[in-house]
């Protein structure tokens, strides 16, 4: 259900954003630089997130139990996939905002205005 949620405001905002940076360029134009802060943001935050983790993760690992160590391997997996996802989201949507940000150098404008 979430899932789903997500994916589909993902999309609605996708998609009103190209709708924006088609039809008004500048006024993408005047907040692309914040989103880019944010999606850069997000990608340095997972990956410190995911280098902090597996190094916490060896660290604490001669403390463990030892019957204990292969689950405490899988539950810091788990994180790590969670930080791949998200990392890798916000590097399609740095690649994609920055497409927006150049259709006008690459001559994409509207024919007409209604």
């Amino acid at each position: 259900m979430i899932e789903t949620l997500v994916s589909g405001g993902i999309l609605a905002a996708a998609g009103g954003l190209a709708f924006l940076a088609y039809n008004e360029p500048r006024a993408y134009g005047a907040f692309h630089w914040a989103l880019m802060v944010i999606f850069f943001g997000a990608l340095i935050v997972t990956a410190t997130w995911n280098f902090a983790s597996q190094d916490a993760v060896d660290k604490l690992i001669p403390f463990i139990d030892p019957k204990k160590v292969q689950y405490a391997r899988n539950l810091s997996a788990g994180y790590r996939d969670l930080a791949m996802k998200v990392s890798v989201g916000a590097g399609i949507g740095i690649l994609y905002l920055m497409i927006l940000y150049s259709l006008p150098q690459l001559g994409v404008r509207q024919k007409h205005k209604p």
